[in-house]
């Protein structure tokens, strides 16, 4: 391990309420194979819980507890959050909703709700939200109710080979909206899965120049349009033997599957079974075991050409190459893509 490779100080357990691959939105495509909308029962709550107190036990002492509701729109399910919330929010530090939802205030009262089963742990919420790219707006009435109550983390939105020539558009978007909010941030993440041939590069290159000429005039905007990843976490990170990704030790899915991030559940049917740990309806004795027995499994090295990478990607955020589990790997594409956003607006990142 390199000397100045730093210890993750959390330890993140991503919890899928509702499984609905990407919200369903058209902004953000999934090419999951398994689709089913599943809700969380009370039952499967009950055992994530006590799944989540049996890992508080075996984590270092110096790591902290962090939940994250994702992978669905959860506020229909927020039963089962208050469920949960509640029953761990002595040692747990934070809680954090991604939601989709064009009316939050809806739910009014059982944010509010939720916020009193916290009690000292932290809740915010992160929206994922298309801007120019989804027709439906709504959601920016939630952003701003969110926002006006302190509970808005950040706004989430996803770009594709076809609409990484807009980002410009959805920069502007962003802009406007953060007039009303001034301390409004907003990530983005890379979805490089459809057609390359799709991505119009010149176009791209236009749009990027106009995003980093703002940002250059406006400096006080620096580390408010940012990637969603931390570029070279799974370098600059000593891997936790607990995670294959980052500082995520388990992904607990709607039907209590156990899988080492937020993502595996969509995958096919062979990766997606190799990586299951198996339920919390199971011993978690026998779990931990199998979730050490399979990551020891892999072939954890990282690619030649990512060892010196410092752009945002999944292998380097990654522990090292999952060819073993047969995983989707950078294709010389996304590596192009990717460097040329990273080359644009990598140094506006903080």
């Amino acid at each position: 391990m390199d000397e100045t490779a730093q210890i993750h100080k959390q330890a993140a357990f991503n919890i899928h309420a509702v499984r609905q691959p990407n919200f369903g939105r058209a902004y953000c495509p999934s090419q999951a194979e398994n689709s089913d909308t599943v809700v969380m029962s009370e039952n499967t709550a009950q055992r994530s819980i006590d799944y989540l107190k049996y890992m508080r036990d075996l984590l270092p002492a110096y790591q902290t507890m962090h939940v994250r509701f994702t992978c669905g729109e959860p506020m229909p399910a927020v039963d089962r959050l208050g469920q949960i919330i509640r029953a761990t929010s002595d040692f747990v530090s934070s809680f954090r909703i991604s939601t989709a939802s064009p009316d939050a205030a809806s739910y009014a009262d059982e944010i509010e709700s939720l916020v009193l089963d916290a009690a000292k742990s932290e809740l915010s919420f992160a929206v994922c939200y298309g801007w120019t790219l989804q027709d439906d707006d709504g959601v920016r009435d939630s952003i701003r109710w969110l926002y006006s109550r302190g509970l808005l983390d950040k706004v989430i939105t996803v770009f594709t080979y076809s609409t990484l020539s807009r980002i410009n558009e959805v920069f502007t978007d962003f802009l406007a909206l953060r007039k009303e909010c001034p301390k409004l941030t907003m990530s983005y993440n890379l979805a490089l899965g459809d057609d390359a041939s799709n991505f119009n590069e010149a176009a791209t290159v236009a749009a990027l120049e106009k995003v980093k000429a703002h940002l250059e005039a406006f400096p006080g905007l620096r580390g408010s349009f940012i990637h969603n990843a931390s570029a070279g976490s799974g370098r600059r990170y000593e891997r936790n033997p607990r995670c294959l990704c980052g500082n995520i030790v388990a992904c607990i899915d709607a039907d209590g599957s156990l899988y080492p991030i937020s993502s595996v559940p969509f995958y096919t049917a062979e990766p997606r079974n190799r990586l299951c740990y198996g339920n919390v309806s199971e011993d978690f004795g026998e779990l931990n075991a199998r979730q050490m027995q399979i990551q020891n499994g892999l072939d954890l090295h990282l690619p030649e050409k990512c060892l010196n990478c410092e752009v945002t990607c999944r292998v380097p955020f990654f522990a090292g190459n999952l060819t073993d589990a047969n995983l989707p790997q950078p294709s010389e594409e996304s590596c192009q893509a990717r460097n040329l956003l990273h080359s644009y607006l990598g140094e506006y990142r903080s």
